[in-house]
Formats: C-alpha cells, structure tokens, sequence
C-alpha cells in the first residue's frame, strides 16, 4: 500500500498577467525532491473603480519644511486625528536627528485654512538638540491627485517662550493622495510582494503626475551628507543599487510602462544621522518635481508616479 510524503515547501509569489503563482521546490524524506506551482485567477485584476472616497483631514500629510536662517530642509510629516489632535514628524537634513510633537489643529471652512499648533515634544532622538515649537496656517487646494496644504510657520526654541526664544519662520508643504478604490488595490498589489521579501512596510507618500512616459528620476542629499545608502525598486525592478548619495544628483532615465508606477525608498545604510531622508526629482520633460522622502529599516517610503491621460 502507497503511503502518502509529508513534504517540505518553500515557494514565491507572483503576479503573472491575470494569474498569481505560488512557485517553487518541495522535499520529503526518503523522496526525490521536485517543483510545484500553484495559481489562482489574481485578486486585483478585477474591476477596478474611480469612485473616490469622501475627504478627510485625518491621516497622515507628508512633505517638507524650510526655515528662513538655514540652506538646508526638513523632512515634515503631519498625522491627524478625528478630534482635533495629533502629532507631528520632523527629520533634520543637518544635525538634531528627528522628533515627534503632539498638536492641536482647526479648519476654518470659509478660507479654507487649516491651522496646527504644535503643544510639546513627544520625543527626540537627540536627546540635546533644541527644536523649534511651531505654528502654521496653512491653505487647502486640489491639484490633479493630491490634496496639498501650503502656508507658513512660526514658532520657539523648546524650553523658551514665544518671546525669549523665537524660531527664524519658515514655510510649509504637504501632501495627501485622494484615495480611491484604484489607488487602494494598486496599493496592496505592489506593496505585498516587497513586505514579504524585504519584511518592510510601506508607505506611499506622494502622488507624482507626468505628461510623459519618459521620465528621468534623479537622487540626491540635500542637506548635510552622512553616508546614506539606498537602493530604488520601480514597480519591484530594482533600477538603482546600493548608492551612496551625495550633494551631486544622480539621474536614472526610466520608461514607464504603466499607467501607475510605484518607486520605493530602500535604506540599505541609515548614515550618521537616522533616519534615511533623500531628495527625490520626477522629470518629464515638462516639469521636475522634486518630493523629500524619508526611510528606515522597518517602513520605506514610496511615490506613485501616474501617466496623466485625457480620456
């Protein structure tokens, strides 16, 4: 009587066309090892709509700061909650590392202005840095894919007050993806691959549109060099790695070959000063757009890049 092998697997996922595959080799004891391959009718190839969620200000806005005494800019992350509270990100391009603050915020609908102000900081990774407690009003305004909130801030040096210790201002810029059913399945699909191998989540930032599918990507410190290392995955291909970035731009030409393109910030080498923040640039041709991504070992940040198309 034939007795069954209790068989050993390790298999790979793909998406292939209308298929995903779970590909790979088998062994038992006692048995000739071989191959399997598995497949199902890929859950992301079904209908896919436009409809857009309702907006909302919770979640997160990302983009970057500047301040008017300094050559060099932050990282700047805003994380909004349903009540009127939240906190904030800040990584330095110089020296000071990174910090989190709580906040309070407030919309006013007539002008379409959000104000924040920051209340305290959460906590730093230098632990003597002094950073700046800081105010904006910012103005809401669509643009293609992206809500962004722009306007200016001011603020203190921690452990002053507004008036003995006042910040040099600056201004503020951040973005927000408008989500819809497309953006969310475009999402998982292109994230799920990368999250099992590099064992990393993801965060898509940005929303970068282009006229052409001919682009260049350059990189780039633009603060202070410290030995930052990353590797670029556009759509899983691995277009740029194991780079060591300097103030000099380095530029990758690229042709996209779908309507949406996913570029994912790899730190292989978090520098002197954590976490992995690089000076990101899309050209067409047309316009450069320039994005500040921030990355460590545990999240990688991301963009889409979407081919505009008039219907």
């Amino acid at each position: 009587m034939a007795v069954g092998a209790l068989k050993y697997i390790t298999l790979q996922w793909s998406n292939e066309g209308d298929l995903e595959w779970l590909k790979g080799n088998w062994k038992a004891d006692r048995c000739t090892p071989g191959n399997i391959a598995l497949s199902r009718k890929s859950a992301f190839k079904e209908t896919i709509l436009e409809k857009e969620e309702p907006f909302t200000w919770e979640g997160r806005w990302t983009g970057h700061l500047s301040q008017s005494d300094r050559d060099y800019g932050f990282f700047y992350e805003l994380n909004l909650d349903a009540i009127s509270k939240g906190r904030s990100n800040i990584v330095s391009e110089d020296n000071g590392g990174s910090a989190n603050h709580s906040l309070e915020w407030s919309f006013n609908a007539q002008d379409s202005i959000l104000t924040i102000k920051e209340l305290a900081i959460i906590d730093k990774t230098d632990s003597k840095w002094k950073w700046c407690i800081k105010s904006a009003r910012l103005k809401l305004r669509r643009e293609g894919s992206r809500f962004i909130l722009e306007g200016n801030w001011e603020g203190y040096i921690e452990g002053h007050t507004p008036t003995t210790g006042r910040c040099a201002p600056g201004t503020v810029y951040l973005e927000k993806p408008v989500v819809t059913q497309q953006f969310r399945q475009l999402e998982a699909q292109n994230s799920v691959n990368y999250e099992t191998q590099e064992h990393r989540e993801v965060r898509i930032s940005r929303v970068v549109e282009v006229k052409k599918p001919n682009v260049r990507i350059q990189v780039w410190d633009s603060g202070t060099v410290d030995g930052d290392v990353v590797t670029l995955f556009l759509n899983g291909e691995r277009i740029l790695s194991r780079h060591r970035v300097s103030k000099n731009k380095l530029g990758i030409p690229v042709t996209l070959k779908a309507d949406n393109n996913f570029l994912i910030l790899h730190a292989e080498d978090l520098g002197d000063i954590p976490p992995n923040t690089i000076a990101v640039s899309v050209d067409d041709g047309t316009k450069e757009q320039m994005i500040v991504l921030s990355s460590d070992l545990k999240l990688s940040g991301a963009i889409l890049i979407r081919q505009f198309k008039i219907e």
